[in-house]
C-alpha cells in the first residue's frame, strides 16, 4: 500500500511539474511579446486552471473537472490545460480517460520528459508494463538526469522479471493443476493497484508532483 501511495505522489508531482514548466515558458513568451502593452488581458487558460485547482482543493470535483475541460475547450493549444485534466483524472482513478489526454499533452509538448513519466505511471495503473517502460525510457532519453524516470524503470523492470519468472514455473513444481497456476497469475491491475492515479495533484494543492 505504501508503494502504491508513493507512485501516486510521484505521478502527481510529475504532472504539476510539467504543468509549471509549460506555464513558465508560456509566461516568458507573453512577457517578451507584450511587455510594452498595458492592456494585455490575463491568460484565460491560466484563470480556468487556477479556478479548477481551487475547486479541487475544496473537493468540488465535478466543478473542478468542468473548469479543466473548459480550459482545454477554450485553449486547445495549451499543454498545461491537457496536463492538468490528465492529472486530475488519474487522481480520480479514471486512468482510461487520462491516458488519451496525456497523449494530447505530449503532442503539444513533445519534449517534456515529465509528461512521458506521468504517462508511464498511467500505463502502470493498467498493468501495461511494456507501454509504461517505453514511456519511462522516452522520459530518460529526453532528460537522462531524471531520477523519477530512473525509479520508474527500476520498478517496471522488477515487475517484468517477477512476472516472467512466474510464467516459467512449471505447475507441477507448485503442486497445483495448470488451471490453478494460471488462476494465481497477476490479474489486470492487481500489480499496481491505484499507482498512477495522481498526475496533477500538486496542481490542485491537495497532494503536492511529477507535468
Amino acid at each position: 500500500m505504501t508503494k502504491i501511495l508513493a507512485v501516486c505522489l510521484l505521478a502527481a508531482a510529475l504532472s504539476v511539474s510539467a504543468y509549471a514548466e509549460q506555464q513558465k515558458q508560456s509566461e516568458t513568451q507573453q512577457i517578451n511579446e507584450h511587455q510594452n502593452s498595458p492592456n494585455v488581458k490575463p491568460d484565460a487558460a491560466q484563470a480556468r486552471l487556477d479556478a479548477g485547482k481551487k475547486l479541487w482543493a475544496e473537493n468540488k470535483l465535478d466543478l473542478a473537472e468542468a473548469e479543466f475541460r473548459k480550459a482545454i475547450e477554450e485553449h486547445p493549444e495549451s499543454a498545461a490545460a491537457q496536463a492538468s485534466l490528465a492529472g486530475f483524472l488519474l487522481m480520480q482513478n479514471k486512468t482510461k480517460e487520462a491516458i488519451p489526454v496525456y497523449q494530447d499533452a505530449i503532442t503539444l509538448d513533445p519534449e517534456n520528459s515529465k509528461l512521458f513519466a506521468a504517462l508511464s505511471i498511467a500505463y502502470l495503473h493498467q498493468s501495461k508494463f511494456n507501454m509504461a517502460k517505453a514511456m519511462a525510457d522516452e522520459a530518460l532519453r529526453l532528460n537522462p538526469e531524471m531520477k523519477q524516470a530512473e525509479k520508474l524503470n527500476e520498478y517496471i523492470d522488477a515487475k517484468l522479471e517477477v512476472m516472467e519468472q512466474a510464467a516459467n514455473v512449471p505447475a507441477e513444481q507448485l503442486g497445483k493443476k495448470p488451471d490453478d497456476a494460471m488462476h494465481n497469475m497477476p490479474k489486470h491491475g492487481a500489480v499496481t493497484g491505484d499507482a498512477g492515479a495522481s498526475s496533477a495533484a500538486e496542481a490542485s494543492s491537495p497532494v503536492p508532483s511529477p507535468h
